[in-house]
């Protein structure tokens, strides 16, 4: 019963604490953008890939790999963090939304060990980015030219007043 009553408080606590993460409306590559991409058949193994043609499109094995890279960016770049476009990771589809989405969407949302190889990369990320002060961003929901991201650091540690 103790666990339960716990499970249930940490449950509602992170719903809260995700409820209340800032969000930010963003062009799709307008910023320094990763995408989790798997590297094995089964799925069970990911690395990120840089969305960066000018760089040839890097990959990195590791959250310290990429945000070596990241902070070889221009000072500019830097400012407005990492932002993980994800199809699966963070994105909240209505019913309606899952009727129209494509088959492979489908699968990859439903596929669950892709979702723990996905959930292991960004939280590795997010882990080293809150020590670094660097904001990570996770796609939410994408619509004509603008995507809304939420924010996986902490605020407190990445957002710069």
């Amino acid at each position: 019963m103790r666990h339960l009553l716990l499970s249930l408080v940490v449950f509602f606590a992170t719903s809260i604490i995700a409820a209340d993460a800032p969000t930010k409306r963003v062009r799709l590559n307008e910023f320094y953008t990763v995408i989790p991409m798997a590297t094995s058949p089964q799925m069970d193994v990911a690395n990120w890939m840089v969305a960066n043609q000018q760089q040839g499109n890097p990959s990195a094995d590791s959250a310290d790999q990429l945000l070596a890279n990241f902070k070889s960016q221009a000072v500019k770049d830097l400012k407005n963090g990492i932002f993980v476009y994800s199809i699966t990771h963070s994105v909240e589809l209505t019913d309606k939304e899952k009727a129209k989405a494509a088959p492979r969407q489908l699968e990859l949302l439903n596929d669950k060990v892709w979702r723990e190889a996905e959930n292991k990369l960004v939280s590795e990320l997010v882990t080293a980015a809150n020590t670094e002060g660097i904001p990570v961003w996770a796609l939410l929901r994408g619509t004509g030219e603008l995507h809304t991201y939420k924010l996986l650091t902490d605020p407190k540690l990445t957002l710069k007043k």
